[in-house]
């Protein structure tokens, strides 16, 4: 089973992120587009994704980040 962190979007270092062309659609969240990540040189390819526009089953998570594929949060 995958792991999601949920961050509002206005917590997050923007420098860090690029976007990527790809976007996942999930037949209740809606569609997902991905970012990169790239932190101490190492890019990590898709691990963060953007719920901007949700359906109202999921709208608890409306404009935020959500990370996956091994990303550490520390404070």
């Amino acid at each position: 089973m995958e792991i999601y962190y949920y961050f509002p979007a206005e917590s997050i270092k923007k420098s860090i992120f690029s976007p990527s062309t790809n976007h996942t659609i999930c037949p209740w969240k809606c569609t997902s587009p991905y970012y990169n990540i790239m932190v101490d040189c190492i890019k990590n390819k898709d691990a963060p994704r953007y719920y901007q526009e949700i359906s109202d089953l999921a709208k608890a998570i409306k404009g935020e980040i959500a990370f996956w594929k091994g990303v550490t949060v520390r404070n």
